[in-house]
């Protein structure tokens, strides 16, 4: 659990960079960087094709991490460097790197999760940690909506296991052989551990053996108890089928019998007590094996175990519901302190060293002393009376002196210190004096607190919050110091690289040298140590760790790629990572690929280049180039806390793999690209129920059908019985539209609620499954028709405790329904995975795994990837998966573009392709109407169509579908559609006229986003300008002048205007087509154009500002070419000014000042781009080197000897990302950053 989260890896925001001034170029030519081949028709009409210089693309690596500020002179330094060598070695690599950081704004790279946090919360407000997000999450999905009351009773988890182990329906299918009635059964299932081996999940506590100095015990989160006797260098679990999900917080050993360990379970932390406790566990054969104690079941979760060091059978349990006492090592226990105060919570109990007093600290009330061995009990600390809201308070008695008690609180949003020297008669608050800073625990000292003091200094305290820091007390002046010692996110510090939130310390003597000891940390990266030392830890690099082979890693979701044994996932505090080498194992290590919370995860099952992960609200990043590759952003534009869930979901069909969906407030996110692009089916009242404000929190999910990739499911809340406020969702149109589903009555008790999964059949494209984890409900609900009626199959009628089917009460996070037999059925629950073999009648408990949470399956190949919650990645290979053939998706054609016809032809001219041999026609549309038909079409050919008449003025839309025969029925594919703008255009002529504008001397349409106006009365005449101001972030406006140029000698127009847009970011261009395929940039201005246009207020606005701009089109067109002039302002990501003003577009016959003083300026236009720009480089009378470099400063391309003042880079098929585009001229070099979209 993070409150700050790391992230080693960068993820791109959109920028926007280009420049000002009017240019005039004269020569043009084209490159194309892997630019695809293709077979080409024509229906009615032929096609051009330009003369192309191919390129190869080399492969794209990883972009640097570190940070970087934008310095002129550094700038040029570190150009003067790279121009001298243009080597391949890692040292200009490098160089490059940092020359491309410098020219770039703070946001075109992917920056650390720290900063994007902080960005988030600026724009979104103040986020929960993960850990509190996830538990209101596990607290939702477990009670109706409404109510606060936990209804599954204390250790239910453990019972439930127990009940599972010795259910009749599990002794009938072990007699029968686990067959289902195809004859599949779970005996011929392999179970493999996939690792990670160097990730490990949230652990709490670290207990040392009183004989074995390297033998530790190392209590988990989620995966029980694990033990090393060699200091950390191996690890073994021996607790995974003991006790189900084991949480483990705190581990008790007596040094009188270290045979004997007491274990306690649960989290006694905010909305974690009531999910995870079962009570304790106890090994009498050293942690070998484990019994347990079943009369601790109703203690709730155990927040400390302290044994008495001479008498292993003296055991004290602080937990959630008191303080519990047993003197004959658990066979009966006492409760000696219950209902003191507002709380019983009892969160930590430490004893002198010879047990004659005990301390306990009680949640908001206090510490509580015993001198009896814990029988009796009297408040020495009185929470409630100080000036402070102080919950949880951790305790520490110094070794060297047991009158000095220290407690650790969380006081509000803060920590405070107390101390006592009088074994707690009475305590002193100190005060921070000096050093780092003393926000040690920050706001999650209800989770993150810990202290430990000096085994040698009284005066020397550990405190473990956030970060791990060093107290030094000075008691003359009652202040305290600080050392931050294991620093986490804050790189400015000692040991940034320890992973942050702490749990556990434990400073150890060294037996060969008692001036010494080290320290051993647990927190949620894993266990850290250093080495023996006389103050351990202050010095850089004093930590080893993670330790490696504790394999506890709490994931969400998990993915495999296709025929090889890698696996990525998404874990709680451990972000995303992926196999490094294949095959994949239990000592298998794994590559970090992002920090934070991760998710669902996605690796593109016909491109194993493609992988898409993320972490929380929709925090979606991708590689097109591996696991090492180059990571970009591909986030919507819901990302972020106000719309989005923190638990990110992902889905997609691996038979249609790069069409990608996620949920948020807004609806369903679609992605036809792998992430590359979203466009989202909005969700509104009448067609999905209430969705806005649910859309946006964890249980809101999407789910693709295997059978029909075209059908789509999403939800978040249902009601139960016949209530109509929330519904399933359902599209068939592969995410476009979705609809709520038709029952009228859902087999739910009355009232509301979250549900806790989705699945959907493989097989069946009607046949989906809903989850939810409310006590003594129904857990499983399917339907067979697409949602129209509902059937129970989990066996609970909603007043019942124990299923009538077999199958757990307890929550359920996944489910999977076996392609080869869709009567089997895997459920992944918090104690396990439940199978049935005859479609839910009966359940058992699968026990070749161990009974740990299981929160996504995945079928990938002949395996079942499962992402466990605490024991890593899992694979399940099934035999009956080695000849299952994912069902072929016939999907629709693609419009590869689509356009005005001509200047003067208002028509649409589209180009069709599909790769699906399947189809064998095509069916176009207008405006959803047929036109016509193509037939005995070819797959990968493009098909070009032209409308048969004119049509009107505006917007129109083009379909096409796919038509194929699948056992002997003619079907149809979803259609393709795209947007064309159909205008009217005047005749040509060789200039325009345009003293004032008038609105008939432009064409805006419905999204041009430019008005004529005298813009708020600042001007006593209309000018056409863009329709907000400021202008929005993000944002294209644009316009196109009515009449067409006819280039001639006099096509040269003088333009009055101001284009107030931020200097290198936001640009007004003007540009020239004569096929609406290709623009031309004429001019580029931004304000740095001239003086007067920086930073002008709104106020400020006024006509002294117009200033005439020259426009030649003769010098980039041939003389008899009729070209459309459009006008565009494009805006990036951040920071906006006032907006383009245009007063007046006339002929002329001058050179205007700015064409003087910008005509040496090398430019890239547009960018950012998405396919072609221009390198534009005015009065080049040379030959030009141009070579284009990835973020990391590696060669993707590059051409020589070229010449002219324009040369066309087609960038179609480069990833999305940053590049360094370095110019060698003759007598000059120019480096440029270029932004592909």
């Amino acid at each position: 659990m993070r409150k700050h989260y790391l992230r080693n890896l960068f993820f791109l925001f959109v920028s926007l960079f280009i420049i000002n001034a009017c240019q005039h170029f004269s020569e043009s030519k084209k490159v194309v960087i892997n630019k695809d081949s293709n077979t080409s028709k024509t229906v009615d009409s032929a096609k051009k094709t330009d003369e192309k210089l191919i390129v190869k693309e080399n492969s794209i690596t990883k972009a640097s991490t570190e940070k970087f500020t934008t310095k002129t002179s550094e700038n040029t330094s570190l150009e003067s460097q790279v121009f001298q060598n243009f080597g391949d070695s890692e040292s200009q690599n490098k160089l490059r790197s940092e020359l491309l950081k410098s020219i770039s704004k703070d946001g075109d790279f992917a920056l650390s999760h720290r900063k994007t946090k902080a960005e988030r919360i600026k724009k979104f407000g103040a986020e929960k940690s993960g850990i509190e997000e996830m538990a209101e999450y596990r607290k939702n999905i477990t009670m109706p909506i409404g109510t606060d009351k936990m209804l599954y009773e204390e250790g239910y988890l453990m019972k439930e296991y127990q009940k599972a182990l010795k259910s009749p329906i599990l002794a009938r299918a072990k007699n029968s052989r686990f067959k289902s009635a195809t004859a599949y059964s779970v005996n011929n299932v392999i179970w493999k551990e996939r690792g990670p081996n160097n990730i490990p999940g949230r652990d709490r506590v670290t207990k040392i053996s009183p004989t074995n100095p390297d033998k530790w015990y190392v209590g988990t989160a989620g995966g029980g108890v694990w033990i090393t006797e060699n200091a950390g260098t191996s690890w073994r679990n021996t607790t995974d089928y003991t006790v189900p999900s084991l949480a483990t917080s705190t581990l008790g050993i007596s040094s009188s019998d270290p045979n004997v360990i007491y274990a306690g379970s649960g989290e006694p932390y905010g909305n974690l007590d009531a999910l995870t406790g079962v009570g304790v566990i106890k090994s009498t054969d050293a942690g070998e094996t484990w019994t347990y104690l079943s009369n601790t079941a109703s203690f709730g979760s155990v927040g400390r175990v302290l044994v008495n060091p001479t008498n292993s059978n003296h055991v004290i349990l602080g937990t959630s519901t008191g303080i519990y006492v047993s003197t004959n090592g658990g066979t009966s226990w006492s409760q000696t302190l219950t209902g003191t105060g507002t709380t019983t919570n009892t969160q930590d109990i430490v004893s002198t060293n010879d047990f004659s007093a005990i301390y306990a600290a009680v949640n908001t009330y206090g510490v509580m002393k015993s001198v009896d061995g814990g029988t009796t009990w009297t408040r020495v600390f009185d929470a409630p009376s100080k000036a402070k809201s102080i919950k949880r308070i951790e305790l520490s008695v110094a070794p060297t002196d047991n009158n000095r008690i220290f407690l650790s609180t969380e006081a509000g949003t803060t920590v405070a210190f107390y101390i006592s020297d009088d074994a707690g008669a009475t305590f002193t608050e100190l005060t921070y004096a000096t050093s780092d800073s003393k926000e040690i625990l920050s706001t999650q000292g209800w989770y993150d607190n810990m202290v430990t003091t000096n085994p040698f200094n009284k005066n020397i305290v550990y405190v473990g919050g956030v970060y791990l820091a060093k107290l030094t007390i000075d008691t003359s002046a009652n202040t305290y110091s600080v050392l931050q010692i294991a620093s986490g996110y804050d790189t400015t510090k000692l040991n940034d690289d320890v992973h942050p939130d702490q749990h556990g310390l434990v400073c150890q003597i060294n037996p060969s040298n008692p001036a010494q000891f080290r320290m051993i940390l647990t927190n949620d990266g894993g266990v850290y140590y250093t080495a023996y030392k006389t103050n351990p830890g202050e010095t850089e690099g004093d930590w080893i760790g993670p330790v490696t082979g504790l394999n506890t890693t709490q994931f969400y979701g998990a993915d495999k790629k296709k025929n090889e044994d890698s696996y990525i996932a998404g874990a709680q505090d451990n972000g995303s990572s992926a196999t490094i080498t294949s095959p994949s194992g239990a000592t298998s290590n794994y590559k970090a690929l992002l920090g934070g919370d991760g998710f669902e995860v996605l690796w593109n099952y016909n491109n194993p280049n493609k992988l898409l992960f993320g972490s929380q609200y929709n925090n979606f990043i991708t590689s097109l180039t591996g696991i090492n590759g180059t990571t970009y952003n591909a986030r919507n534009a819901d990302y972020g806390s106000a719309k989005s869930p923190f638990y990110s979901k992902l889905a997609n069909a691996n038979n249609n793999p790069d069409v990608v969906f996620t949920v948020s407030s807004t609806g369903v996110w679609r992605s036809p690209d792998f992430g590359a692009s979203w466009s989202v089916a909005t969700f509104n009242t009448t067609n999905n129920g209430s969705w806005s404000s649910i859309g946006n929190q964890s249980p809101a999910t999407v789910k693709v059908s295997v059978a029909n990739p075209n059908v789509v499911w999403a939800a978040s809340r249902v009601s139960g019985d016949i209530g109509t406020t929330y519904k399933i969702n359902l599209s068939k149109d592969n995410g476009l539209t979705f609809n709520k589903t038709t029952n009228t009555v859902f087999p739910l008790p009355a009232g509301n609620y979250y549900i806790s999964g989705l699945s959907a059949s493989s097989v069946n494209d009607a046949t989906a499954y809903v989850l939810f984890s409310v006590a003594n409900q129904p857990k499983v609900v399917k339907t067979t028709d697409f949602g129209a009626t509902w059937t129970d199959i989990s066996g609970f009628n909603g007043s019942n405790t124990t299923s009538l089917r077999g199958f757990p009460n307890v929550s359920v996070h996944s489910l999977l329904e076996m392609p080869f037999d869709t009567n089997v059925l895997w459920a992944g629950t918090d104690i396990g995975i439940f199978e049935t073999v005859d479609g839910g009648n009966n359940w058992y408990l699968l026990t070749g795994i161990p009974p740990v949470s299981i929160w996504n399956m995945k079928i990938v190949d002949n395996q079942v990837v499962l992402a466990t919650h605490g024991r890593g990645v899992w694979t399940a290979e099934i035999p009956e998966l080695n000849t299952y053939v994912l069902p072929e998706y016939v999907s629709p054609p693609t419009i590869k573009s689509a356009k005005q016809a001509g200047i003067h032809n208002n028509k649409i001219q589209a180009v069709f392709n599909y790769t699906s041999t399947k189809i064998t026609s095509l069916k176009v549309y207008e405006d959803n109407a047929l036109v016509t038909t193509i037939p005995s079409t070819s797959a990968n050919t493009d098909y070009t169509y032209t409308s048969a008449s004119d049509l009107t003025e505006g917007i129109h839309t083009i379909s096409v579908l796919g038509v194929y025969n699948e056992g002997g029925i003619d079907k149809e594919t979803l259609k393709s559609n795209a947007s064309v703008e159909i205008i009217n255009f005047n005749a040509g002529a060789a200039n325009v006229n345009l003293p004032t504008i008038a609105s008939t001397d432009v064409y805006i349409g419905a999204n041009g986003k430019f008005v004529v106006n005298n813009v708020s009365s600042k001007f006593t005449y209309n000018v056409l300008n863009n329709s907000e101001h400021p202008y929005v972030n993000a944002t294209t406006y644009q316009t196109y002048l009515r009449t067409p140029i006819i280039v001639g000698g006099t096509s040269k127009m003088l333009m009055s205007h101001m284009a107030l847009t931020e200097k290198d970011y936001d640009f007004a261009v003007v540009e020239a087509t004569k096929d609406f395929v290709t623009w031309t940039p004429v001019a580029v201005y931004d304000e740095g154009a001239y003086t007067e246009w920086m930073n002008v207020a709104a106020a400020s606005v006024n006509e002294n500002l117009f200033k005439n701009s020259s426009l030649n089109l003769s010098s980039i067109f041939n003389a008899g070419d009729e070209v459309v002039v459009r006008l565009r302002l494009t805006t990036d990501t951040a920071d906006t000014r006032y907006g383009w003003i245009i007063k007046s577009v006339v002929p002329d016959t001058t050179l205007s000042v700015a064409d003087v003083e910008n005509k040496d300026r090398v430019l890239l236009v547009p960018n950012p781009v998405k396919d072609t720009t221009s390198l534009l480089v005015p009065n080049n009378k040379g030959k030009l080197d141009i070579y284009i470099y990835d973020a990391s400063g590696k060669l993707v391309t590059f051409f020589k000897n070229s010449s002219g003042t324009k040369l066309d880079l087609d960038v179609n098929n480069l990833p999305k990302g940053l590049y360094l585009v370095l110019v060698k001229g003759n007598d000059f070099n120019k480096s440029l950053k270029l932004v592909k979209e």
